[in-house]
């Protein structure tokens, strides 16, 4: 069984429009051992349980959603984490995921409370993800 695994995160801030959800782009691939992420997102070819999780960070309040198929399945958890490299809020979705592996995918989606813009970063701003167990 393909051992699909990626890590992925985003190298420029983008702007996203107030009250609108708008998914998330990410420009680098740290790894992405199955060639099954592009367009930011991820089409796993090997059905199975798939552990994702991903991370935003943007200047003001936002929400974070996992959208499997265009539609949301988890909403994010906003971690407090006071230092100087973290004074935005960061956002972190994280599930455990069927994937059919005939055209089930995943994005993340951002919602700001006003105009914002996302801050880009492998550490702030990422999505990554492994298959856990087949069925």
């Amino acid at each position: 069984v393909s051992q699909s695994r990626y890590s992925v995160y985003q190298s420029s801030n983008q702007s996203i429009t107030a009250s609108t959800w708008t998914k998330i782009v990410f420009q680098v691939e740290d790894f992405d051992t199955a060639n099954n992420f592009s367009s930011s997102r991820f089409t796993p070819t090997t059905p199975g349980y798939y552990n994702v999780t991903a991370g935003v960070q943007m200047s003001d309040a936002f929400a974070v959603a996992l959208y499997k198929n265009g539609s949301v399945i988890k909403y994010g958890v906003y971690i407090n984490v006071v230092s100087q490299t973290l004074a935005a809020p960061l956002i972190v979705v994280t599930s455990l995921v069927y994937m059919n592996g005939t055209g089930d995918y995943l994005e993340i989606y951002a919602s700001p409370g006003v105009n914002s813009s996302t801050i880009a970063g492998t550490t702030v701003t990422y999505f990554n993800g492994f298959l856990a167990r087949v069925p």
